[in-house]
């Protein structure tokens, strides 16, 4: 593949963070090597990329399923426990769906959420140049390391509500700080498809990485909601088994940063099978030594951050993605909130995830693949801008769907407000493209790290906002019960403006120019 280079119309709008300033701040310049076609075969580079990009879909399939069958498993969990602890055993006047038990349990709920988006805050910046550093292979396995020890803990606290308080799950972030959290880790998945497909395939197997979550919800929500028929303890036992086999799986995964793919993408022999022996070697020790490279990093790590930040563009796509987190959150409160207003259980509630996963499945695998194409190929739309329409149109489905859930007074307008923010589901997949096409000079691991950290701060945030807003609105009854989707609505709009300012200032036609290595 020839090399690319993207020179905008309008230069002084984006500034050039290129990456020999943060290899610097590592305290090491690394040339970077000739990964093009002209280093191996094109069939090679395409077959071998695309069985990496399935690999990295399975790993984030399993991941995505032991994250989601938890979910309402451990609301119910959490709200038995709650109920317990108001109502004594036996008591006549036990309601669980009570506004005392609810408010508790959005406040359980809304913290815990909050807490857990720490570690990839604080730890976002080190941990994306340490992937810029030694690889993205080794920053997965200790995410998912954090994940399980930290999932492992929250149902300890759980099997145990006599002995141990059920705010104790609030610690479990600590445990996470392991490898930065799930969005740091979900900044690597996308960080390492980016390694490895070229630009004008990026948005589309983006997509494609984005609709293994939809995949979980179509096919696992059922089957979650069966499982919790018998036992809520049933799903949540699966997702320990499954979380330990997406580790396993993702200790076969090549490393896809730039400075070793060619010798993953090369064919084995006896010489490349004994170099893969002394690798795996050197990285456990860098495993062993990653909580003091970390250290060491941080204070360089933060300051150079701020170059990062200079960027009006950047600030502008951060400020969307820290908006955006409140309408991912909001869904959070969707199984209370429909199990207090229709009165429907919540392996009933689950349902609607299976639903809104199925259109999004459809828009990820299908619709959002042919209006990529059309954009691109009919319109001559370039990546950027053409990602930042997508983002435009998604935003204003997910701001218009959220609120009629948010006013809905039957369950037939409720499940269409769910549908419709559904087609909108692509607006972070959009804008992570974006991002990427717009600040090209800018190291991929170091710039979804910092969009990570946006969306963390901005469910660390919208945790409690949320679950204050909805104690609030359970206490005034009526049309406010939905005050929690209303707001999410109302700060879309607010992601909508900036958007419109990115797209018309910040992201100006694209000259594209193509060249082969020889003629650079």
């Amino acid at each position: 593949m020839a090399p690319v280079s993207v020179v905008p119309e309008q230069g002084p709008l984006l500034l050039d963070i290129s990456d020999e300033h943060y290899n610097d701040v590592l305290g090491e310049t690394i040339e970077e090597e000739d990964v093009s076609g002209s280093q191996l075969p094109d069939a090679t580079v395409s077959s071998d990329s695309s069985r990496v990009l399935i690999q990295i879909c399975i790993v984030t399939l399993l991941f995505d399923f032991t994250q989601y069958s938890v979910y309402a498993p451990l609301t119910e969990v959490f709200e038995e426990i709650i109920c317990n602890n108001f109502y004594p055993a036996g008591s006549l006047q036990r309601d669980c769906k009570s506004i005392p038990v609810q408010s508790e349990l959005a406040l359980v709920k809304g913290y815990k959420d909050a807490f857990n988006q720490i570690p990839s805050i604080v730890l976002g910046i080190p941990l994306g140049l340490l992937a810029d550093r030694i690889g993205r292979k080794p920053l997965i396995l200790l995410f998912l390391l954090g994940i399980f020890l930290s999932d492992t803990w929250v149902k300890i606290v759980t099997l145990f509500p006599n002995q141990l308080p059920l705010r104790l799950v609030w610690l479990a972030p600590i445990l996470k700080a392991v490898g930065g959290g799930a969005n740091f880790g979900t900044s690597m998945f996308y960080t390492a498809v980016a390694d490895i497909v070229e630009e004008k395939r990026r948005g589309d197997a983006f997509m494609k990485l984005s609709a293994m979550e939809m995949i979980v919800l179509v096919a696992g929500a059922p089957l979650i909601s069966i499982l919790m028929r018998i036992n809520a303890w049933y799903p949540l036992g699966l997702s320990s088994v499954l979380l330990v086999v997406a580790g396993l799986l993702a200790m076969a995964l090549p490393e896809t940063h730039p400075q070793h793919r060619r010798a993953s993408l090369e064919l084995p022999d006896p010489v490349q099978a004994q170099a893969s022996v002394s690798g795996n070697n050197e990285e456990t020790q860098q495993l062993d030594s990653h909580l003091e490279t970390v250290r060491k990093l941080m204070p360089r790590a933060y300051a150079s951050s701020a170059d990062l930040l200079k960027n009006p563009g950047i600030i502008l796509s951060l400020a969307v993605f820290l908006l955006a987190a409140f309408g991912a959150h909001v869904w959070a409160l969707l199984l209370q909130y429909v199990s207090h207003k229709f009165e429907w259980e919540f392996s009933t509630a689950n349902l609607l995830f299976s639903l809104r996963g199925a259109i999004t499945l459809l828009l990820s695998l299908i619709i959002m693949g042919a209006i990529d194409k059309f954009m691109q190929q009919k319109l001559g739309i370039k990546s950027a801008q053409k990602d930042l329409w997508l983002c435009t149109g998604s935003c204003i489905l997910i701001a218009v769907g959220v609120a009629v859930v948010g006013v809905s007074q039957s369950p037939i307008l409720m499940v269409a407000g769910v549908v419709v923010s559904a087609l909108g589901s692509s607006l972070l997949v959009s804008l992570r493209s974006a991002m990427i096409s717009l600040f090209p000079h800018t190291p991929m691991a170091s710039l979804n790290a910092v969009a990570g950290m946006a969306q963390s701060l901005g469910i660390l945030i919208s945790g409690p906002v949320l679950a204050a807003t909805y104690s609030w609105g359970l206490s005034q009854g009526g049309i406010w019960v939905g005050a929690p989707f209303l707001l999410a609505s109302g700060l879309h709009f607010i992601a909508l403006a900036d958007i419109f300012y990115l797209r018309l200032t910040r992201a100006p036609s694209q000259v594209v120019i193509a060249h082969e290595s020889s003629e650079a």
